[in-house]
């Protein structure tokens, strides 16, 4: 009888994991729904004016001192130095580098933010 019941039980725990896993989507399909389409909208925000810029040499960026080219893409998207945040995150793809003694920077507008890690390898 014992048995029975945990068989019963192993099988409802095996079925609501099967069922929450069919829930969840691999992130990347979630660039190409329809509501999204990521992979299929022209980007038109701030950061996709400036790449354009860069690329017809409109505009330049400088790298400056150990924050690289920090500075100037904060001129270059009109994002205020003074709006920093100092944050930590362990699920950063750059956690191995963010800590209490060299946490993320965030530097935020009304539209967009910029993160950056000191030692990172992008803004």
């Amino acid at each position: 009888m014992a048995h029975k019941g945990l068989i019963l039980a192993v099988a409802l725990w095996i079925g609501s994991v099967g069922a929450v896993a069919a829930q969840l989507q691999h992130p990347t399909l979630l660039r190409n729904h329809p509501a999204i389409r990521y992979d299929s909208t022209p980007s038109n925000d701030a950061v996709a004016k400036l790449n354009e810029k860069l690329k017809s040499g409109e505009v330049t960026l400088e790298r400056r001192g150990p924050s690289g080219y920090l500075q100037s893409v904060l001129e270059a998207l009109h994002v205020p130095v003074e709006s920093q945040l100092l944050v930590f995150s362990k699920t950063s793809f750059q956690a191995p580098k963010i800590g209490p003694k060299n946490p993320r920077a965030i530097y935020f507008g009304d539209t967009l933010a910029v993160g950056w890690v000191r030692g990172g390898e992008v803004l």
